[in-house]
């Protein structure tokens, strides 16, 4: 029998190099972006004055008596001298009604624009007061108080970084206005007004919100005006039980 040859040794197959694997890589946690809404101010301002000359007109009461607008140089001018910025809602305002036409006739007053407090300034009333508020605050400045900014307002009458926006012909009967430098529990461009001699109370966190609120209340009839004493006061009480303000105050 013939010798079997021996088997000759087989090749292996030579290992084809493995395709190319995507690695999946571990996904990166992206922090949601805050959208933060674009506020048309002009628009927002002049749609509540709007509805507020509608309202006096329909009630019958005496007349806003808004003046015309603040040329925008003049604003900045403005802004110059006071080295501050206005609010951008109250910019808007100055815009399209610079402060209130006043008269120390009684049957010439303006309709309050705002529960409790005086008439709007015009633009250079408004810095004229600054000016005099910033040598007040320099002569007369606040006693030290270890309470001081807890809360919504910082102590004292007279403050550089606040900014007089409404008050009597003379400034002797009180006066209404813009805090840009409010205390921890505040906010920045706050409207507040005094309620006496030596208080204030803040009406609202800007002047356009004020503004809207007081528009609400009195086209849904919870505010209304005394023709007798001049003044505003919730339907459910007597037009003198206390500071028009204070109650209309956003506490």
């Amino acid at each position: 029998m013939a010798a079997k040859k021996p088997a000759r040794p087989t090749k292996k197959a030579a290992k084809k190099p493995a395709a190319d694997v995507a690695v999946a890589k571990p996904a990166v946690a992206v922090s949601p972006v805050a959208v933060v809404p674009v506020v048309d101010h002009a628009a927002r301002v002049a749609e509540s004055w709007r509805r507020l000359e509608v309202w006096v007109a329909a009630f019958g009461g005496p007349p806003l008596a808004l003046n015309s607008g603040a040329a925008e140089k003049s604003i900045a001018a403005a802004e110059k001298t006071m080295k501050l910025a206005f609010p951008p809602d109250f910019r808007a305002s100055l815009l399209q009604h610079d402060g209130q036409a006043t008269s120390a006739s009684a049957d010439q007053r303006s309709f309050p624009w705002m529960p409790g407090c005086p008439p709007l300034a015009p633009l250079a009333r408004i810095v004229e007061r600054w000016q005099e508020e910033q040598d007040l605050a320099g002569k007369k400045p606040p006693r030290p108080d270890p309470l001081d900014g807890i809360g919504k307002l910082k102590v004292g009458l007279h403050r550089s970084g606040r900014i007089p926006i409404a008050g009597s012909p003379r400034w002797d009967s009180g006066r209404t206005l813009l805090d840009l430098d409010p205390g921890r529990a505040g906010v920045g461009g706050q409207l507040l007004t005094m309620v006496n001699k030596a208080d204030f109370v803040v009406i609202d966190v800007s002047f356009a919100a004020a503004l809207e609120r007081w528009v609400a209340v009195l086209e849904r009839g919870l505010w209304s005006y005394d023709r007798d004493t001049h003044a505003v006061h919730p339907r459910a009480l007597a037009p003198s039980a206390s500071h028009p303000a204070g109650l209309f105050s956003k506490r």
